[in-house]
């Protein structure tokens, strides 16, 4: 931007053409700079202002130099500049009135004042500069008027109003002022300029604070509702520079999102801070990966223990996977033949491997759980796994682990195996034995053998599924047929009465590794709604079903003991502790005596000593093996632990490892021996979740779309609804009790709450409800709830073959509440 001269009425601008030069304001001389700004008249200027060299004479620049130099002591002279603007002179008036006529000699009442106009051709035009006096009369100013030629020429000049010039001179005078005043002066500015700082200091301390409860805002947002691991990704986002090492949990979220879908990570790659896939693999690279033990997760488990302050107890567990039989070379050795890795010496005549057989640690009183090894194989012979348990269990021993049980399913090897470690399995029934290895016991004690609850409850299914009929210590029948009659009562009605027996429950030929099925077929809803046929709908059918509910009923019982999960559960499903010492033994002993004298269909022989006895056995030894380790750890006069939770010896956390390894395949049921070992790598270096579909409930689905769909105004087949039978009346009133819950919690209207519950007392509970009431929990609905329940499930039959209508649900409102037998203060209540 082309400097500018300072002083008013100048127009000269710095450009390159010009031959004026430009002069700064002498700021380093306050003396030489008062003068200046007293002969220019300049009242505002900055530290860049400059003065053109017409406001100076030839005597005020050094000679013999090339470019246009101010002598130090240099004072400009000139107030306006040497070349005035064409056809302008200026009318000097030394005093002024507000209207009048002004000529040469013009006066004023109260003050007198002469004008004179003069050219200005002298160059130089100056006021006077002394202070104003104080006078009795008017003030006197001066004006300064600019008059064009053709104003010059007349007479007399007519001045308008006398308003403030849009342009004030400022002069100095502050050499004519007391000290103390313009030390008062100068206090005034630095007192205005110090509230003005205070101000901003304020207002800045303000956003600061704003700033900083808005970050704790966050944090404490960021804390109470994001996991560890996000927080700590949030917080890599947040720095400017990658970490030189990854915090453990963003290692494990990486190796697990990665392990997921390598193509999902890429893209959290660009929005989150994480590692290079290469880095990964690196760390991958680091797991030996091979058949034997796994020293990575053995140091990991020593380093866990370390941590504790208290003894660490753990259960080994041993389970086999089934792999496709493939040769493979990962260009430094030849995978897929039988390797029981350091424990044995390679066979020349090593056959292809079929299944690998691994063994994971799970502990008791801790969260941590690991793989220790794994062996390729192609079937096993008892002796050998008993020397390969052994070891193992010695290598947790170094570790400084406490093993008190051993879990695996039933196989005949497996029991075998137990049967060389001591355990007893017939008359003389022995849960535990005494491991010890180069002539000294172990720190372990007795280990408890288990077969893992969740196969016994399979081969019980399958048991009683293929017989047909077994007997109970009575001589009362355990009979299947039951379980078939009622899932076609629930067909052919179309409502369930509160169970999930469905068709697949009865024909799981091709669904028998699925644990859930054979949990909710032996579950207690499914006794109860046998019950339910039997008392309160008085099937014909279902009058002797006593001994089969009651078989049903402890099978589940023993079920929830052995596979408590919950620390909160209540009743048998919680933890085993000193409170219920006397639930839980009483329980596991009548257990044990009604199992073992189970009877075949031939009413002779023992099921616990017939070709079908592993379902038997396994859950005897398993309640032995229970009461045994809870008299030890929880039930003792000292006990190392407060609580004990069945499912940490349960099979499940193997099964879980190997669906990460089958989904790691892309969900193959059998991968090869080298893929059994990448995934193997992968999932021992960071926790990698099982599949989510691996033992879930599918959809099942058994209804087929309407070939013709009925017209909107065909109501005809609704005139001639069928009323509902014994039996589903039953099931909707206990519907009723449900939907008058859930009402609850969405109103507020004491009077509607009223409608929704029988208040009377004496009115008792009966059917389904009163079957399925436990400790009195649940409400008993009201007449009129019961009433539009009822026409609302007949009205929902009718309406099936509108099932695609747009308005249905409309329908089903209206059509329900057009009944003439529903009271009048349920329409009040819907109304409501």
């Amino acid at each position: 931007m082309p400097a500018r001269c300072v002083v008013r009425w100048c127009t000269n601008v710095q450009k390159k053409d010009t031959k004026q030069s430009f002069h700064r304001l002498p700021f380093h001389d306050v003396p030489l700079m008062n003068r200046w700004l007293f002969n220019l008249k300049i009242s505002k200027y900055t530290k860049t202002s400059v003065v053109c060299s017409g406001h100076f004479s030839v005597a005020d620049y050094k000679v013999h130099t090339e470019k246009k130099i101010l002598k130090e002591a240099a004072v400009p002279i000139s107030f306006l500049p040497k070349t005035p603007p064409k056809d302008f002179h200026f009318l000097q008036i030394n005093n002024s009135s507000s209207t009048g006529e002004v000529d040469e000699t013009a006066t004023d009442t109260g003050c007198n004042h002469q004008v004179s106009v003069q050219t200005y051709n002298d160059g130089v035009y100056d006021t006077p500069t002394t202070p104003h006096k104080k006078h009795d009369g008017p003030k006197c100013s001066r004006r300064l008027i600019f008059l064009t030629k053709d104003q010059q020429n007349k007479d007399e000049i007519t001045l308008g109003p006398l308003q403030e010039p849009s342009i004030n001179f400022h002069e100095e005078h502050s050499y004519t002022y007391l000290p103390s005043k313009v030390a008062k002066k100068r206090l005034t500015n630095l007192t205005v300029t110090l509230e003005r700082q205070k101000r901003e200091i304020k207002s800045a301390q303000q956003k600061i604070r704003r700033e900083e409860i808005a970050k704790c805002t966050f944090h404490n947002v960021k804390q109470g509702r994001f996991s560890d691991t996000l927080n700590q990704l949030i917080s890599l986002r947040g720095s400017q520079s990658k970490p030189k090492k990854y915090p453990t949990l963003t290692r494990q979220f990486a190796i697990s999102m990665h392990f997921y879908s390598p193509h999902a990570y890429n893209f959290l790659r660009e929005h989150l801070t994480l590692p290079n896939p290469r880095t990964i693999r690196t760390w991958a690279s680091y797991i030996r990966g091979k058949a034997g033990f796994t020293d990575e997760t053995l140091i990991q488990i020593k380093e866990e223990v370390q941590k504790s302050n208290n003894v660490v107890y753990a259960c080994l567990m041993f389970d086999e996977m089934a792999l496709k039989r493939q040769i493979d070379f990962d260009g430094k050795e030849v995978i897929g033949y039988t390797d029981l890795g350091d424990l044995f010496e390679v066979q020349e005549d090593a056959q292809l491997a079929k299944e690998a057989l691994v063994f994971y640690a799970k502990a008791i009183n801790a969260s941590w759980k690991y793989p220790i090894g794994y062996c390729l194989i192609s079937g096993l012979d008892a002796e050998t796994k008993t020397i390969m348990v052994m070891e193992y269990i010695k290598k947790l021993e170094e570790t400084g682990v406490v093993t008190k049980a051993l879990t695996c399913d039933g196989t005949v090897t497996n029991l075998t195996t137990f049967k060389n470690f001591g355990v007893k399995t017939d008359d003389s029934f022995s849960c535990s034995f005494t491991y010890s290895y180069e002539g000294a016991e172990t720190q372990s004690g007795k280990i408890h053998g288990i077969l893992d609850p969740a196969h016994m409850l399979k081969l019980f299914r399958n048991l009683l599924a293929d017989v047909k009929t077994i007997y109970n210590g009575k001589g009362q029948a355990i009979e299947w047929k039951y379980f078939v009659r009622l899932n076609e009562i629930q067909k052919n009605e179309g409502i369930h009465c509160a169970n999930k027996l469905r068709d697949r429950h009865i024909y799981f030929e091709n669904q028998k590794m699925k644990v859930n099925l054979a949990a909710q077929l032996l579950s207690n809803s499914v006794a109860n709604a046998m019950l339910f046929l039997r008392d309160s709908v008085n099937f014909p059918d279902f009058q002797d079903v006593g001994p089969t509910v009651e078989f049903i009923k402890m099978v589940d019982k023993t079920f929830d003991i052995l596979n408590s999960v919950n620390i909160w559960g209540k009743g048998l499903k919680g933890p085993i502790t000193l409170r219920n010492k006397r639930t839980i033994e009483e329980n596991l002993k009548v257990a044990i005596d009604y199992f073992y004298n189970l009877y075949m269909p031939d009413k002779v022989t023992l099921v616990a000593n017939s070709r079908r006895k592993v379902p038997i056995i396994g859950f005897l030894l398993d309640c032995h093996s229970m009461i045994s380790i809870a008299e030890e750890l929880v039930w003792a006069e000292e006990p190392p632990l407060e609580f004990l939770l069945g499912r940490n010896f349960s099979q499940d956390h193997v099964e879980k490892f190997f669906s990460s390894i089958r989904k790691r395949s892309g969900n193959n049921n059998n991968p090869t021996p080298f893929q059994f070992r990448g995934s193997y790598r992968r999932c021992t270096l960071g926790r990698i979740n099982p599949n989510s579909l691996g033992n879930c409930e599918v959809k099942y689905q058994d209804m087929k779309p309407s070939d013709a769909l009925a017209q909107e105004d065909n109501f005809e087949h609704l005139s001639v609804l069928q009323p509902l039978s014994n039996y589903a009346s039953h099931v909707v009133d206990y519907i009723a009790g449900f939907c008058a819950k859930k009402i609850e919690n969405c109103i507020n209207c004491e009077e509607c709450i009223e409608l929704l519950f029988n208040a009377d007392v004496s009115h008792a509970k009966d059917g389904l409800i009163l079957i399925k009431d436990y400790k009195d929990s649940l409400k008993n609905p009201s007449y009129f709830l019961k009433t539009i329940c009822r026409h609302a499930e007949s009205v929902i039959k009718g309406l099936l073959p509108l099932k695609n209508d747009k308005h249905l649900l409309t329908k089903m409102f209206v059509l329900t509440l057009q009944k003439e037998d529903i009271p009048t203060q349920c329409w009040y209540g819907a109304m409501a």
